[in-house]
């Protein structure tokens, strides 16, 4: 899991608006390392980087539900 990470932290750090990469990091802290609040904040990162990504609307509305959140995206 390790390695994983650090291979997105690379990824990132060679393109940072590369909105996949944001979106793949969020999925790992979210689904496999249960760090929510780090999941957000790349769930919101691929979002401010590409809005149309869609992907990352469908991961990030999971983890608003499984954090009792929902009402928090409006748009």
């Amino acid at each position: 899991m390790e390695e994983l990470v650090e291979s997105l932290d690379y990824a990132l750090s060679y393109d940072e608006e590369h909105a996949p990469s944001f979106c793949l990091s969020g999925r790992v802290h979210m689904e496999k390392m249960k760090n929510f609040t780090e999941a957000q904040h790349c769930f919101e990162m691929a979002l401010i980087v590409d809005k149309n990504y869609v992907d990352t609307y469908k991961y990030y509305s999971k983890l608003l539900i499984w954090t009792g959140q929902l009402d928090r995206r409006k748009n």
